[in-house]
């Protein structure tokens, strides 16, 4: 996760991310565009940026291939997404799903 204060700055750290030799972005979902799939998102806005690091690490460590996911964040959503709440609400939502679902 990256945090960022503001709009602005979220959309120039992801120029960078596509500027960048040394990565390719492979696709760009974007939770905060009212014209696309927020709902999915619920109330957490962000960015996710799925991308492929193409440096001499990432070779010798045969991961070259691999696709990574970056979530960049505007602080006061990352606020709620770190704080202890947060992480027991997803806990017991997550319990829920599996006894719901079964």
């Amino acid at each position: 996760m990256v945090v960022y204060g503001s709009v602005g700055d979220l959309a120039e750290g992801v120029r960078r991310l596509e500027r960048d030799a040394d990565v390719e972005v492979v696709q760009v979902s974007n939770s905060m565009d009212p014209a696309g799939d927020a709902g999915r998102a619920l109330w957490c806005r962000f960015v996710r940026v799925n991308l492929m690091l193409y440096t001499h690490q990432a070779a010798s460590l045969c991961v070259e291939t691999h696709v990574c996911e970056l979530l960049l964040v505007l602080e006061p959503f990352a606020r709620i997404m770190l704080s202890p709440e947060h992480h027991q609400y997803a806990r017991l939502r997550d319990e829920w799903v599996s006894v719901t679902s079964s």
